[in-house]
């Protein structure tokens, strides 16, 4: 039901003489906005979290957590960017090409 919403409104832009490339390029940004708020949202969550837990460790003399931190966020990073050029790709390959 969404697709066909999605292609009217891209039959719509395309009767108003927007060019199959500006169509892409406001899809990559309104893609990347609803990938990269929930991302910030998240990443502000964990870095309070984050020193709590860090601060915690400290006064009870464990060791520090930042390698791990690090390499968890790291591959978080990847495999979420990963995602958003899978979804981009495949809204090019939706999109016709006229």
């Amino acid at each position: 039901m969404q697709y066909k919403s999605d292609l009217s409104t891209e039959q719509v832009d395309n009767a108003f003489g927007a060019e199959p490339s500006m169509i892409q390029g406001a899809l990559f940004k309104q893609i990347a906005i609803y990938f990269l708020l929930p991302l910030a949202l998240a990443v502000v969550h964990s870095i309070v979290g984050l020193v709590i837990i860090n601060q915690f460790l400290h006064a009870m003399h464990m060791i520090s957590t930042l390698p791990y931190i690090l390499i968890t966020a790291g591959i978080v990073l990847v495999i979420y960017g990963i995602y958003l050029i899978a979804t981009v790709s495949y809204t090019h390959l939706t999109l016709p090409t006229t």
